[in-house]
């Protein structure tokens, strides 16, 4: 059964603004609301902005920056929707050059509630992409599943928008879980941000952390996953390889495939006497951890891990696979077998 990820885009919206170009200089900064949502700022953008602020000061003696900021106003406040970046610019900029003005082109709304702030923001970076972490952050609250991850005691890690020194990113969990059948296995789909997290906003069902059925499911095989990992490659933190996603991914499938043929335990000892080397990586592991994002490589991955999982294991019963019924190639040109058990 395929993914129930769809091709879909954002629907357009229909909220009223007013558009205004407004010279504006130090004593305007007291206005800008730095919301608690933002998504998290990229210091190497945020400095070139600022170089381009300080040539053309230098060079005309004035400033135009391009770019339309997106303001919500709320009290006299101006609640930025999606500017982070530039203002975090121009904090920096009028720090350095208090006289100095600044003429911007703003898109004023009024009054919006915060589940219309993100709606302004979906719609605006459907067209400029942002990445799956600043999309979750920004939706982070109405997303049930990462509420009872975080407040699960028994659940071996917390999760994040994005991978921190001890927290992994929520979709570091959850796009392998969603594309757990596909055939061939990719890992991850090629959608957009924003069909993920519809995706995994699905399991809501009221308030907290409540889950559907499905969202049940999702919750407590990934609960089941992650312990099995952490006992047999070590918990999670940000230099750990083996969370890595064109790590964490395949081995999640084999997992998966392989879980009703064996007891846990075998099937951890299996990972940690195959996959490590007295808990360090083993060249395998190393050779694929740097590969960047899985997909087409997550099939080639899983073969690989296999043949390693299965080194001189004679009896088939006793060797992990992955169940794939589809014949052809891997995207690749590596050939697929369509029996169920794809072996190394």
């Amino acid at each position: 059964m395929k993914s129930k990820i769809v091709d879909k885009t954002v629907q357009h919206i229909k909220l009223p603004y007013t558009s205004k170009r407004i010279s504006i200089g130090k004593k305007d900064m007291s206005k800008f609301v730095k919301t608690k949502n933002r998504r998290d700022i990229r210091e190497g953008k945020a400095k070139k902005l600022l170089n381009v602020c300080e040539t053309a000061l230098k060079k005309n003696g004035s400033v135009y920056l391009a770019g339309v900021f997106s303001i919500n106003i709320k009290k006299e406040k101006w609640r930025m929707i999606d500017c982070n970046h530039r203002v975090e610019a121009l904090e920096e900029f009028f720090a350095r050059h208090p006289n100095a003005t600044m003429d911007i082109e703003f898109q004023f709304h009024k009054d919006l509630s915060e589940a219309e702030e993100r709606k302004v923001f979906d719609k605006v970076n459907n067209i400029t992409q942002q990445t799956t972490s600043d999309h979750l952050k920004v939706h982070w609250i109405d997303i049930n599943i990462q509420k009872k991850i975080n407040n699960d005691e028994n659940f071996p890690l917390n999760v994040s928008h994005k991978n921190t020194d001890n927290e992994l990113a929520l979709h570091s969990l959850y796009l392998p879980y969603l594309t757990k059948d596909d055939e061939p296995y990719n890992g991850a789909f090629n959608g957009h941000a924003l069909e993920f997290i519809d995706e995994i906003k699905s399991w809501n069902t009221g308030n907290g952390s409540k889950l559907t059925k499905d969202g049940e499911d999702a919750f407590l095989i990934m609960k089941a996953f992650v312990k099995d990992f952490v006992e047999a490659f070590g918990k999670y933190t940000k230099s750990n390889v083996y969370w890595k996603q064109p790590v964490l991914f395949p081995i999640f499938r084999i997992w998966y495939d392989s879980k009703g043929s064996f007891t846990k335990n075998v099937l951890v000892k299996r990972f940690k006497d195959k996959l490590t080397n007295g808990g360090a990586p083993t060249k395998t592991i190393l050779d694929w951890k740097s590969m960047g994002a899985p997909r087409g490589n997550c099939i080639r991955a899983v073969r690989c891990y296999l043949t390693d999982l299965n080194m001189g294991i004679k009896r088939i019963n006793n060797q992990v696979f992955i169940k794939d019924k589809v014949k052809g190639t891997d995207g690749q040109g590596n050939p697929i077998s369509n029996s169920v058990r794809v072996m190394g």
